[in-house]
């Protein structure tokens, strides 16, 4: 190939040289520069160009090289299909809607990333709720090929719907095939050379139609053709015209033998491939039982997507077998299915899919455990489609004949993208190197090959590729090598860690039995965790990679595992608290609820459990990897109790009395009466029986001991009842029964019981209306019941009868039964026993009286008041002859009330009675009514109450209407005139009225008003004013003869005139018409002018309107009879113009062009109306024929008055309706008619109905009507039967009184049932007074009454009772007729006839009893039958009875006794030993429905047909168990649990399902024996499963079962006792979530048991852990150790000290340093008292202490420092004055001064102790200020020690101010005592050195003296002593005599001296200068045989001390101590000392 030349211009120039010098010998050589060179360079330049533009070329030709359209025509060349375009996408998408819900075409179901899909085919959502609907994506491209679960929304959203998804890919989607897509298929074609192979064929279809994904073929058919079946890639089918087209085009890729001369396919068909249906029709049915946290549907789904993954038509291998147990395996492990029944999966058998079909499933069918369908697909499963798969491609062949070897180019670089060289690339047995372009090449044969590149330092790549026919392009990327990361992972004993998992990198390594891991990284730095189960987890560390080895060492931390222990009793569920546990070295106690908790690591650890009183236990604790709750029991050490049983009277022991304790234990007792039993602690109760004695409930205690208890037994009661009864046998209650010394009380049921030995005891009954009854009753080792009868008490009865005080005689009392007559004193007497008893007391002419007596234990005395009797008076009260509703009628104080027809009805008895009668609005009337023995009737009439109405009158002048004089206002009567105000009064009562006001030139007008009491009534009436027109041409000509029509508001009009019609005058105006304020309407015309209207308005004034017409068009209107014209017609255009016709019977009228109405009009003829259409340009022409006739108007008047509102009906000669309606305000109503004559009727409220005839005759006619004002009331009957109307029924009434008289009327009722007597003839109309009635119609029973008509209309409702004829047909129970049966009914007796009838006629409505006799063989039989309006035929069956033996055996064939047998449902008796039962039982064709049924059976059913010959029925019997579960909480003695379900499942038996009642108990009946697995579940607990066999040995079973429950409960959090928000807690291990700001957290669903909660340590507070028995919802209280942060904050008075240390001691420990905010802070402390300690150079050490408690987190101190002090001590020199030399330290505030003078020596005496020297005194200045001494001369000297003397003054000298503090005593110094102290500065306080001790002859002791500051050391009364000088504890002078000590006492062997003083320096004075005591220590005294030696005194040091080892001579200003001469020792006073402290 030409490309493959090299075309540089060097190349092609230096080849035209050479080429060049070759063909000639006359040049040898080209220069640079030279002519030929270039020449050559530009025959270089131009091959570069042509060989440039050949390879263009080249490359589009070839397909290896081509592109775009160069590339599509290359396959045109080749003949490959085109370049596939681009494709959409599509899937089905599952809805959930209603039922109904249509998805189409306009709806578009879009994915989450906006991906639109539309809808392939319209779907229905049918009864199942869910659909799926085929989308296709709108857009095309890869990028629709959408993942599932994405498409979840649908726009819009039809009605019903509820939500979406696909689940399954969208798949088909594809972008354009691009160029090397399309290159790939194009070399691959020209490969195609195996032809006839499935792929040959797979690809020429594919190329044909991309839908297609496979081909399948099952050879040769039977016809010779080979068939290839097509299956799509969405498992669509193509329709026969794309199997045709996809034929016809793949023609030309078939060979010679496959095509016939025409050039068709021959032999070959293209078929659909065809659905092989797993399970056929059915499809799949199967049962599960679903897990309780999933739905149904997501179930379904679940199994249904499982499928058909497994069933993908796709990846489908042919002729593969679809096994059973692979469906159900797919079933069973679907997500959600909790179990599956083998027995029930169908189908149960494996099937093969023929070669040309592919799986799918038809029928689809889940159901529960007991077959209760729980989805139905219905008759085909919804479609689905399958997920997407790898294209199975077709590659193409190598083949020989094409071994053409082809380039193959590599191209390497590294990952940054630079080229890499030196790569070394191996294909097959060949390799090449990369140049330094990192390029190679290689040129192989068609084939597939392998290659690998390597490099030094880089991965090796390997990789795959095909050579085909076409040159190959590789790029590779070769990465860095890896470098390594070694890990070793060991214990913290040193020990490797096999299997530790290392996460790094993203990879996962386990470390090997070394504890070694290795991975291999680039550089970088990675962050890793090593973590292993029991250990800690090693995380937050990581290793940095840098071109080199890592090594990595890591320690792992065993994890303490917590092991909580929970000690129990044995066998209870009572834990023990205080139990020792021991493991190992550690021992803990369980706490009150009985636990430890112990964090141990993995291994076996031995636990000793131990508590007084119960039995050591050891346990083997096993941790592994976990936290773990165990439970240890404890047996109780059991005691020996003894309890023996005595007789309570004798006190003999009672043998063989069983004693039963409540925890189960029986015994006897022996012949000793004795019982041992071993118990352990505890409180115990039992019972104690024997036959002949009382049980004895007993109750005794168990505490730590043996125990001996006795008890009594007595001789055994029996229960006596006593019942008490009456005479009647009824039970008396509460009466009282003595017997055996007590005194009962019967209950409602008159029983008493009382327990009594044997014997008899006689008792009498008491009861209060009774007499005493006595008996006795004998009691004989049984219960005993007598009955005791009492006889009634009679008790007196008087009746006192009177009126008011006036005895009644002959008044009949009837009571009981009996009657009784008063006498003249009107009483009557009797006897009663206790009873109520009703009675009634009459007389004539009382008021009958009905009473109740009680008689109840005493005499009765009944008074009975009787009245006279009250007559009705009835009040008629009207006013103007209206009934006065609500007047208050007033007699005698009594007061009623007219009702809506004003009458009132009150009882009056004989006599003159007064009335008043007052009503609102009426006036009072008052008079009497005399009442005589009857009822009357009183008539009145009320005069109503009047009010002053006020009229005001204005006219209606806009805008301001004015006050209208001389107005007349008139109404009921009255006319008044209005004065100068417009008013006029009128008096009106209450009421409508109707008003009428007039005046000249003004409008009458007429109002309505109603009167409620006194008003004022504002009036306005219309002033007339005058209007008129002018009417003029277009050119202003005057027209004449104009015509105006004018209408409207303003316009007064006359009567009956809607318009005025005007006519112009000469002068083209108008007549004047009257009009009022308002608008108007004029329309007006001219011959030969266009009509013209208006609207305009009259505003207060008299107006003139000008009007200007156009010519118009032309209409032309002719008016006939029918034959000849009519002159004179009036014609009304447009309700305003007035036409008249001519001789010609013609109007020409000008008009505007459109619709005109118009009125013809003409005497004598009727009116015809109309509408014309006036055309623009033409003449209309309007015809018209007139009848004669008139306008018909009935006046209709009251008297004078015109009557408004009555009813007109007006009908022609045919009777025909020609107008109806109501008159109007003026009594008219009118008709327009045709000559004729017509009929009328009126009629009106109140008045007579006036029918009438009229003639119309060409002329109006008016007809005046009067109606006559009659009072009448009708009568209106209706007649039913029940509801329905009865038609045609005659109806009679009598005595009906008439204006008239009184008369008789009929009448039959119309179609709805009614005959209305006043409507057709009103003169017949009645009046008040009594009518009587009958009604009757043939087939009905006639009915009869009365009634009174009082002023008002009556309505009388009557129903007639319908005859029916009864007919009954007896037969038998084969149907035959019965002859001869005497049948009873209704008191007539009838025989059947030979068609078996009885019939009884005339039978009216109701139910009847019927009874037929006995006819051998037939029985007796009886009935009802009811009648309701209609004939009835009743056959009633007569049996014969036939014996039937039931035979009843279990299913063992066992006959069974006692078994009852029932005959349609009704128990027949129960079979013998031999299991049989004989029946009698009716013969009937019918089969009776019978069982047998016995307890613990099951019943059997069976339905047995009785002829007429007697039968065995055998019954066979399944044996019953009664399973009774009892259901406990949590532990199998836990609470009751409720509402639980407790299933029993055996495949072959059954399913038995009971519930739990309230008391926990199930109880499962009619359970078959047999093995069960048994399910207990209850929502909120966890469901227990296991097994259980019902036996055959008992009908009832029980067990009891645990169900543990689900606890959701509150955990609260409390730090220092406050809630703790955000405190995240754990519960086994897992986090729950953190508290709310109550510290509260929700545990929901926990399982009852051991869950340890646990938080997590925090800065605030420790961690927590603790186990929890979860049993209930209650709160858990946590309260959480508080730690604190302790900060303290340093400073002086200046600010914040820096680095100052502060030491913490106490609850906390360690040293803190302050930052430069002088704020230094420790965290985690728990709550107490913090100690601590502040330094900082150069400052005062400060101490004191912080309490951390509360709810605050942080606790802060502030500490403000003092500068530190300073001391100088000056010691020399001795006795000698000396200058202070040094200057005064003024950086300090203030100074003391401190000089102590010399001590004394102590005595050394001979063959005795010495005494003690006294200490130098002690001066002190305080408080000085170092300023003031600065300047001052100041000079000291220093006292030295005396030896063998007294010591040496101490002087001060301040600006020769002389202070002396002298020196202390020599000891033998002041007589008796031991030496005294130096003299103090004051003379008042001597002896500020401490006293010697003091030695006394012949006494054993010598004391030793303290430090003294009050005194001299002084002789001990008793022992002879030294006592030390006292001490001093505070430096303040005025505390010195209150608050001091002594120095100690001078005994005992060792004589201890007295404790120092304090040390006053750095203290504070209030004065600058005192001499003080010594702060010394007085010297220790010794005993050295009998004698004492004293110890120094003490003063600034320490007095000397005589024991072993000390010094003798004393410290500063100290005395030595008193020795024997014999004692070597310097005992010399101590020397001064003078002292600065600065501070």
């Amino acid at each position: 190939m030409i490309t493959q030349v090299s075309n540089t211009i060097s190349t092609l120039k230096n080849l035209w040289i050479e080429l060049f010098l070759d063909k000639t010998n006359k040049v040898t050589n080209v220069a640079d520069g030279s002519v030929l060179n270039a020449v050559a360079f530009g025959t270089a330049k131009v091959a570069q160009k042509a060989i440039k533009d050949i390879a263009i070329t080249e490359a589009k030709i070839f397909p290896e090289t081509a592109t775009g359209e160069y590339l599509d025509k290359s396959a045109a060349l080749f003949g490959v299909s085109p370049r596939k375009g681009a494709l959409g996408s599509s899937t089905y998408v599952r809805v959930y809607a209603d039922p109904g819900t249509i998805y189409n075409e306009t709806n578009f179901f879009v994915n989450q990333n906006g991906i639109r899909f539309s809808v392939n085919e319209s779907v229905t959502v049918g009864r199942s709720g869910y659909a799926y609907v085929s989308v296709r994506s709108v857009n095309q491209g890869l990028v629709t090929n959408v993942d599932a679960n994405s498409i979840i929304n649908v726009t819009p959203a039809p009605s019903g719907h509820i939500e979406c998804t696909n689940e399954y890919m969208a798949t088909g989607g594809r972008d354009s095939e691009d160029d090397e897509t399309f290159r790939i298929r194009i070399m691959t074609n020209l490969n195609t050379l195996s032809k006839g192979t499935l792929e040959y064929y797979t690809q020429i279809f594919q190329n044909i139609d991309d839908r297609i994904l496979k081909v399948l073929n099952v050879g040769l058919g039977e016809d010779g053709i080979f068939y290839l079946y097509l299956v799509s890639q969405n498992g669509i089918l193509f329709t026969q015209d794309e199997l045709e087209t996809l034929l016809e085009k793949s023609k030309s890729y078939f060979g010679l033998f496959e095509l016939n001369l025409e050039g068709n396919v021959v032999g070959i068909q293209l078929k659909n491939a065809e659905w092989f249906f797993i399970g056929s029709e059915r499809g799949m049915d199967f049962r599960i039982e679903i897990d309780p946290s999933y739905d149904v549907a997501t179930v379904r789904k679940n199994i249904q997507v499982a499928l058909t993954k497994y069933l993908d038509f796709r990846f489908w291998e042919a002729g593969k077998i679809v096994q059973w147990d692979d469906l159900l395996g797919i079933v069973k492990n679907a997500e959600g299915v909790k179990y599956v029944p083998d027995e029930y999966f169908f189908p149960y058998y494996d099937q093969e899919v023929p070669l040309n079909q592919l799986p799918r499933i038809k029928g689809f069918v889940m159901r529960n455990l007991e077959g209760i369908v729980l989805y139905d697909a219905g008759s085909e499963l919804s479609p689905m489609f399958y997920p997407a798969g790898q294209e199975d491609l077709f590659q193409g062949l190598n083949d020989s004949a094409l071994a053409l070897r082809q380039p193959v180019y590599f191209s390497i670089t590294d990952e940054d993208g630079n080229p890499l060289s030196g790569v070394r690339i191996s294909v097959g047995s060949g390799s090449i190197v990369t140049d330094e372009d990192g390029l190679a090449t290689i040129s192989l044969v068609n084939g597939n090959y392998i290659y690998t590149a390597s490099k030094e330092k880089y991965k090796q790549q390997q990789g795959q590729f095909v050579v085909l026919n076409a040159p190959v392009y590789i790029g590779i990327i070769l990465e860095l090598a890896p470098f390594q990361i070694s890990f070793m992972v060991e214990d913290q004993f040193g020990v490797p860690v096999v299997d530790a998992t290392i996460s790094i990198a993203g990879q996962s390594l386990t470390t090997n039995v070394n504890g070694e891991a290795t991975v291999l990284v680039k550089n970088g730095t990675y962050p890793y965790t090593v973590e292993k189960l029991g250990f800690d987890s090693n995380e937050g560390s990581s290793v940095v990679v840098d071109n080199s080895d890592v090594y990595v060492p890591v320690t792992l931390y065993y994890h303490k595992w917590v092991q909580t222990i929970f000690v129990k009793g044995l066998n209870s569920e009572n834990f023990i608290s205080g139990v020792l546990v021991e493991i190992g070295s550690d021992s803990y106690v369980t706490d009150e609820d009985g636990k430890v908790q112990v964090s141990l690591i993995n291994g076996s650890y031995l636990a000793k459990f131990s508590k007084p009183g119960y039995v050591d236990t050891q346990a083997l604790i096993v941790v592994l990897n976990q936290d773990e709750t165990r439970t240890i029991e404890m047996d109780l050490y059991k005691y020996n109790v003894t309890i023996k049983v005595i007789e309570l009277v004798s006190g003999k022991v009672i043998p063989d009395a069983l004693i039963t304790l409540d925890n189960g234990l029986v015994a006897r007792t022996n012949s000793n009466g004795l019982v041992v039993f071993r118990l352990t602690n505890g409180e115990y109760t039992g019972t104690i029986t024997n036959p002949i004695y009382d049980d004895l409930t007993i109750n005794f205690n168990i505490d730590t001991s043996d125990a001996d208890f006795v008890y009594q037994l007595d001789f055994r009661h029996y229960d006596v009842f006593i019942t008490v009864v009456d005479s009647k046998n009824n039970p008396i209650q509460d009466a009282l029964v003595s017997i055996s010394d007590q005194v009962l009380v019967t209950d409602e049921g008159g029983k008493v019981q009382i327990g009594l030995q044997n014997g008899t005891y006689p008792y009498k009954v008491e009861k209060l209306g009774y007499y005493d009854f006595s008996g006795s009753v004998l009691v004989k080792d049984n219960d005993v019941s007598v009955v005791a009868k009492m006889v009634d008490y009679p008790w007196s009865i008087t009746f006192s009868v009177k009126d008011g005080n006036t005895p009644i005689q002959g008044a009949v009392i009837n009571i009981n039964g009996q009657q009784y007559s008063t006498g003249q004193d009107g009483l009557v007497k009797l006897t009663l026993v206790n009873g109520s008893y009703d009675y009634t007391v009459t007389k004539i002419g009382y008021v009958d009286v009905d009473r109740t007596l009680v008689v109840n234990n005493s005499n009765v005395s009944v008074d009975v008041p009787m009245v006279l009797r009250p007559w009705n008076v009835i009040f008629s009260v009207t006013s103007e002859g209206v009934p006065v509703e609500g007047a208050s009628i007033t007699v005698e104080g009594i007061t009623v009330e007219t009702n809506a027809g004003g009458i009132a009805v009150i009882g009056l008895v004989n006599g003159i009675h007064q009335y008043e009668i007052s009503a609102t609005e009426f006036q009072t009337k008052t008079g009497s009514v005399t009442v005589s023995n009857s009822d009357t009737s009183v008539q009145v009439s009320l005069d109503p109450v009047t009010y002053p109405i006020t009229f005001v009158v204005r006219d209606k002048t806009t805008p301001t209407p004015a006050l209208v004089q001389d107005a007349v206002v008139s109404a009921k009567g009255q006319s008044v005139l209005t004065n100068a105000s417009g008013e006029a009064v009128l008096q009106l009562p209450k009421g409508d009225f109707e008003v009428s006001i007039t005046k000249q030139n003004y409008i009458s007008t007429t109002t309505q008003i109603t009167v409620t009491g006194i008003d004022t009534i504002n009036v306005q009436i219309d002033r007339i004013y005058l209007l008129d027109f002018t009417v003029t041409g277009e050119q202003g000509t005057i027209l004449s003869g104009a015509k105006v029509v004018v209408s409207g508001e303003a316009i007064v009009l006359p009567a009956g005139q809607s318009s005025i019609e005007l006519t112009t005058n000469d002068a083209g105006r108008t007549p004047q018409v009257q009009a009022i304020n308002g608008s108007f309407h004029w329309g007006a015309s001219f011959s030969d002018y266009s009509t013209g209207e208006g609207d305009d308005t009259i505003a207060n004034a008299n107006k003139t309107v000008a009007i200007s017409l156009k010519r118009g068009k032309r209409a032309v209107f002719t008016v006939t009879d029918g034959t000849d014209p009519l002159q004179g017609a009036n014609i009304l255009i447009d309700n305003v113009t007035n036409y008249q016709t001519g001789v010609d019977g013609q109007v020409n009228v000008s008009l505007s062009a459109g619709n005109h109405t118009y009125k013809v009009s003409l005497a004598s003829y009727q009116t015809i109306t109309g509408t014309v259409n006036v055309k623009e340009d033409e003449t209309s022409y309007v015809n018209l024929t007139m009848v004669h006739g008139g306008l018909l108007t009935l006046n209709v008047k009251n008297g004078v008055a015109n009557l408004s509102g009555a009813t007109v009906v007006i009908k022609n000669s045919s009777g025909t309706t020609v107008k109806s309606g109501t008159t109007d305000s003026n009594g008219n109503i009118s008709v327009d008619v045709p000559n004729g004559n017509y009929t009328y009727t009126t009629d009106a409220s109140g008045y007579k109905q006036q029918p009438g005839s009229t003639t119309v005759s060409s002329a109006d006619k008016t007809v005046q009507v009067q109606m006559q004002n009659y009072k009448y009331w009708g009568v209106t009957f209706n007649v039913k039967y029940k509801t329905t109307n009865l038609n045609g029924a005659s109806v009679s009434i009598s005595n009906v009184k008439t204006i008239g008289g009184t008369s008789t009327a009929n009448g039959t009722t119309n179609s709805s049932g009614q005959w209305i007597l006043a409507a057709s003839a009103k003169n017949d109309a009645t009046l008040n007074g009594a009518v009587s009635w009958t009604a009757s119609l043939s087939g009905y029973r006639s009915a009869s009454g009365s009634f009174n008509i009082v002023n008002a209309n009556q309505t009388i409702n009557v129903t007639l009772e319908k005859y029916s004829t009864v007919t009954l047909t007896f037969v038998n129970y084969a149907g035959t007729a019965l002859s001869g049966i005497s049948v009873t009914m209704n008191n007539q007796t009838v025989t059947t006839n030979a068609s078996g009838q009885a019939i009884f006629s005339n039978m009216i409505d109701g139910t009847y009893n019927w009874s037929s006799a006995a006819k051998s063989p037939y029985q007796a039989k009886s009935g009802s039958v009811t009648v309701n309006g209609a004939n009835v035929n009743q056959q009633i069956t007569l049996t014969s009875q036939v014996t039937v033996t039931f035979i009843a055996k279990d299913d063992a064939g066992t006959a069974l006794s006692g078994a009852t047998v029932k005959v349609a449902g009704t128990s027949k008796g129960t079979t013998n030993s031999s299991g049989q039962l004989a029946v009698t039982m009716q013969s009937q064709s019918a089969a009776y429905a019978c069982t047998v049924e016995l307890s613990g059976y099951q019943t059997w059913s069976g339905n047995v047909t009785v002829g007429l010959s007697a039968q065995t029925v055998n019954a066979s019997l399944q044996y019953l168990v009664t399973f009774t579960a009892t259901i406990k909480e949590n532990t199998t003695s836990g609470a009751n649990v409720g509402s639980a379900t407790v299933k029993l499942v055996n495949s072959s038996l059954g399913t038995f399902t009971g519930t739990t009642n309230s008391s926990g108990v199930a109880t499962i009946p009619n359970v078959k024996p047999g093995s069960y697995t048994y399910t207990i579940s209850k929502s909120g607990y966890k469901d227990t499963t296991g097994s259980v066999t019902v036996s055959r040995s008992s009908h009832s079973q029980s067990a009891t079962y645990a169900l543990l429950r689900y606890y959701t409960f509150v955990v609260n959090v409390k730090r220092a006792g406050v809630n703790r928000n955000g405190v995240t807690v754990k519960l086994d291990g897992t986090s729950k979530g953190t508290t709310n700001s109550s510290g509260n957290i929700t545990m929901s669903n926990v399982l009852y048991g051991s869950h340890t909660i646990a938080i997590d340590a925090g800065t605030y507070w420790k961690a927590f852990s603790q186990s929890y028995t979860i049993s209930s919802t209650s709160t858990i209280n946590i309260a959480l150790t508080a730690l604190y942060t302790a900060q303290f904050t340093i400073s002086d008075a200046n600010g914040p000290i820096s680095g100052a240390k502060i030491t913490l001691t106490g609850i906390a420990t360690g040293t803190l340093t302050t930052n430069t905010s002088g704020i230094a802070s420790k965290t985690g402390i728990v709550a107490g008292t913090l100690s601590y300690s502040v330094s900082a150079a150069g400052y005062t050490t400060k101490t004191g202490t912080v309490t951390l408690s509360g709810s605050n987190d942080s606790i802060n101190t502030s500490i403000t420092l003092q500068k530190a002090a300073k001391l100088v001590q000056i010691t020399t020199p001795l006795n000698t004055e000396t200058n202070y030399s040094e200057s005064m330290d003024i950086t300090f505030e203030n100074v003391n001064v401190l000089l102590v003078g010399g001590g004394g020596s102590g005595e050394s005496a001979t063959s005795r102790g010495g005494r003690g020297g006294g200490g130098g005194a002690l001066l002190y200045v305080s408080d000085a200020s170092p300023s003031e001494y600065k300047n001052q001369n100041i000079k000291y000297k220093i006292g030295n020690g005396g030896t063998e003397r007294n010591g040496f003054d101490s002087i001060l000298i301040l600006s020769g101010i002389s202070i002396k503090a002298g020196g202390g005593y020599y000891g033998t110094n002041n007589g008796d005592l031991s030496g005294a102290g130096g003299d103090g500065y004051n003379a008042s306080k001597p002896g500020a050195g401490g006293g010697g001790g003091n030695y006394t002859p012949g006494a054993k002791y010598g004391g030793g003296g303290g430090g003294g500051v009050n005194g001299a050391g002084s002789i001990s009364s008793s022992d002879k002593s030294g006592i030390g000088g006292q001490g001093v504890s505070s430096i303040n002078p005025s505390t010195i005599n209150n608050t001091s000590y002594k120095g100690g006492d001078g005994v005992g062997s060792v004589i201890k001296g007295g404790p120092a003083g304090t040390n006053p320096i750095g203290s504070s004075m209030s004065i600058p200068l005192f001499a003080l005591g010594g702060t010394g220590k007085g010297g220790d005294g010794s005993y050295q045989g009998v004698y004492g030696q004293g110890g120094g005194g003490g003063s600034y040091g320490d007095g000397g001390s005589g024991l072993s080892g000390k010094s003798y001579k004393g410290g500063y200003g100290a005395g030595g101590t008193g020795k024997s001469d014999s004692i070597d020792e310097d005992n010399s006073g101590g020397q001064g000392i003078f002292v600065l402290y600065y501070f």
